[in-house]
């Protein structure tokens, strides 16, 4: 399972992660305006960006029969299956993405729950689904909507674009090949060797799964050690652990407490430790020779994605990232 990367918000706006953020800046900037986000009560930023609309359109009326404010005249509720009127089922726009001026609403009122629709092009939901970025779903009773042949060029020339921008075209947890050469790179200039040599199928059996062979390849290599200065904090230092100071317990699945969903889902085992106090693991929760790295925010006990797979992990400790 990659992690989700976009979320509907309210008001027809969007909550992404940073991929998908960049792809919107580089792609369509002019349509609109982004928010970092932080955890509440902090200063402290969140993995995620607000992303609103610029561009809004009307797709409905609500019937004469529906009261309206005083103040503003705007109708107190606005249900759309009951109390919209004037429909616009076909919407022609030179954006690729639009929210609905208009509001829907309970038929009791807004003040039940109120919202706004997201509205996006065919081009640009089908490029996002190429890269894989999960989390948005058309609402459509049929046959999802296929590109034609105008917008799938528009697709894959943006795709090489992309590219070109050394944006990603997958979904985390996948390593990319430019992430592989550059750790083969980075083991062969390394001269330190271990002093112990491991047994790694006896300790992988007692273990019960698996180690990602990027792991085994840098512990055969490398050993145990630490970085420091990365993601530019002031003073963090993280070690990477040997297999033996491994923590198979502390995060795996049920025992954090998380609350949100994403996060309670993880199985994490932790294979570097930060002197702040966070830890990083690797998910464990599917069968596979790589599995994605996410960071454990102690101090809020939530999951933050941090790389695809360990590869690139150590290559973002190095600053490479």
């Amino acid at each position: 399972m990659s992690p989700i990367e976009m979320v509907p918000a309210q008001a027809g706006n969007l909550l992404v992660r940073d991929r998908v953020r960049k792809v919107l800046s580089l792609l369509t900037a002019d349509e609109f305006d982004f928010y970092p986000t932080r955890f509440e009560g902090t200063s402290d930023r969140t993995p995620w960006s607000l992303v609103v609309p610029r561009y809004q359109i009307v797709t409905a009326g609500v019937a004469s029969s529906i009261s309206r404010c005083d103040v503003c005249d705007e109708p107190r509720s606005a249900h759309p299956g009951s109390q919209w009127i004037d429909r616009h089922l076909s919407i022609e726009s030179p954006q690729d993405s639009l929210k609905s001026l208009n509001w829907c609403s309970s038929e009791k009122g807004w003040d039940q729950w109120i919202d706004r629709q997201l509205f996006m092009s065919v081009r640009l939901y089908a490029l996002l689904r190429r890269i894989r970025a999960r989390g948005l779903d058309e609402a459509t009773c049929g046959e999802p909507t296929s590109p034609n042949r105008e917008e799938r060029a528009w697709v894959q020339t943006k795709l090489n674009f992309l590219n070109e921008h050394k944006i990603p075209n997958h979904a985390p947890g996948r390593l990319s090949h430019d992430d592989a050469k550059w750790f083969r790179d980075y083991l062969k200039g390394q001269d330190l060797r271990p002093a112990d040599s491991i047994d790694w199928r006896r300790l992988e059996k007692s273990f019960g799964f698996k180690l990602p062979k990027c792991y085994k390849d840098f512990i055969d290599k490398v050993g145990a050690c630490s970085f420091e200065e990365v993601d530019d904090s002031d003073g963090a230092i993280i070690t990477v652990l040997s297999p033996k100071g491994m923590d198979c317990e502390s995060v795996q699945r049920g025992q954090t407490g998380c609350g949100d969903h994403e996060s309670d889902a993880i199985n994490g085992i932790v294979f570097a430790n930060s002197d702040h106090g966070d830890s990083f693991c690797f998910d464990i929760r599917e069968d596979r020779k790589e599995f994605e790295e996410y960071r454990y925010r102690h101090d809020y006990d939530i999951f933050e994605p941090y790389a695809p797979k360990f590869a690139a992990c150590i290559r973002r400790f190095c600053g490479g990232l």
